[in-house]
């Protein structure tokens, strides 16, 4: 009797230990941005601007672009994706003249059909481009075709490269398929990590805890002192990955107790799956994060409170976060209407503004200078707005 008593303890002992060991510790970070006060007042763009520029991307036949769904400014080079035009990456100068396009379409070597993202390997000069979700792309700065691989376990949305890794955003196999039970139970995982030959160094956030809620943000990833951070549906959190692929958190926004958001790290079951016009509601009525640019002095924000466009400006020197409504955001420098920023190179922020956006406000700009220089028309390619920020 002693012995089977001695069993059961056992058996007990090792589920409740194989049930903890599956429980993930919680990821701690002194990093939190207070950002629960709203400012009601106007913000001034002069507040945290050293200097401003304008780059207008040449307009010619060979470059001419309908979107601009990603953008590296790397020293002197400006490598542009235009998915929904031309199907390739396009590369400008630092003062916008036009250089060349890299990529092919069609069915040949070296050729593909659709082009869905891009990463820049600064010290090979290369870039890698994922290709209908499965296929690696490799070419030179200077456009010539290296090699072509697939990947073997995953489709993916999204590519960033850091350091002979690359990493990859994905959303699941098309279609309503689903992979083998070890993947993710079927729907694969969000983050995935691999070397340039494609094998798989880490993978965090099983797609399967969104249940039917499952959504990919159009940029997930984002470059920062030569590190690749990480951010997920739903999730304030920042994330980061280490060299030796440990996760870390590098911020966590707290927008407060109104704020709909999840621990997509710890989380082992999906949020209560609703109607996706409910669901659609229930976010409106919180404040939900879209999207986040970080130099090295402030960190830019965008997100909704009760379906109100706001930005938060986090000051890196002060610690201090300021959240303002977007209509009560100022550019009192050139003008315009403020722009979404989007992108970085060093200590500025850069934002994609469409001629006709500028053309339409004209008569405000008369006997301006930086809007003469500009020399634009309506059929003009999209212009760089670039402002330093103070330190």
């Amino acid at each position: 009797m002693k012995s089977e008593y001695l069993m059961v303890f056992i058996i007990v002992l090792f589920l409740f230990s194989c049930n903890k060991k599956s429980q993930k510790e919680v990821l701690y970070t002194d990093k939190i941005i207070s950002a629960e006060k709203i400012n009601s007042g106007d913000f001034l763009l002069s507040s945290i601007t050293d200097s401003v520029s304008f780059v207008p991307l040449e307009t010619a036949d060979e470059c001419l672009i309908k979107n601009v769904d990603k953008l590296y400014w790397i020293n002197d080079s400006i490598f542009i994706l235009d998915k929904q035009g031309n199907n390739k990456v396009l590369v400008f100068d630092g003062a916008g003249r036009f250089i060349r396009t890299i990529g092919a379409v069609g069915n040949g070597p070296g050729e593909y059909i659709q082009l869905n993202d891009f990463c820049v390997d600064t010290l090979s000069r290369c870039l890698y481009f994922l290709c209908s979700r499965f296929n690696i792309y490799q070419y030179s700065y200077e456009g010539k075709f290296i090699k072509k691989r697939n990947l073997q376990d995953f489709y993916a949305d999204n590519i960033e490269y850091n350091k002979g890794r690359l990493f990859f955003a994905a959303s699941g196999p098309p279609g309503g398929q689903r992979y083998p039970k070890d993947k993710g139970n079927g729907y694969g995982y969000n983050l995935i990590v691999t070397d340039t030959l494609g094998k798989i160094l880490y993978e965090e956030f099983p797609n399967e805890i969104f249940g039917d809620n499952r959504r990919l943000l159009a940029r997930p990833f984002y470059t920062l002192d030569s590190i690749i951070l990480y951010r997920i549906y739903l999730d304030h959190h920042i994330y980061g990955v280490k060299k030796n692929n440990e996760l870390f958190v590098h911020y966590y926004i707290d927008l407060g107790d109104n704020a709909y958001t999840i621990n997509a790290y710890t989380m082992t079951k999906p949020p209560k799956s609703y109607p996706r016009e409910v669901y659609e509601e229930i976010l409106s009525r919180h404040r939900v994060i879209s999207h986040i640019v970080e130099n090295g002095t402030h960190l830019l924000f965008f997100f909704f409170n009760r379906s109100n466009p706001m930005w938060g400006i986090y000051d890196k020197k002060t610690e201090t976060c300021n959240c303002y409504y977007k209509k009560n955001m100022i550019d009192d420098i050139t003008g315009l209407s403020i722009s979404f920023f989007e992108y970085v190179n060093k200590n500025t922020f850069i934002a994609v503004v469409h001629a006709f956006s500028i053309i339409d406000q004209k008569e405000k700009f008369k006997n301006k200078a930086w809007f003469e220089n500009l020399n634009l028309s309506e059929a003009s390619n999209p212009v760089l707005y670039v402002i330093k920020t103070k330190n």
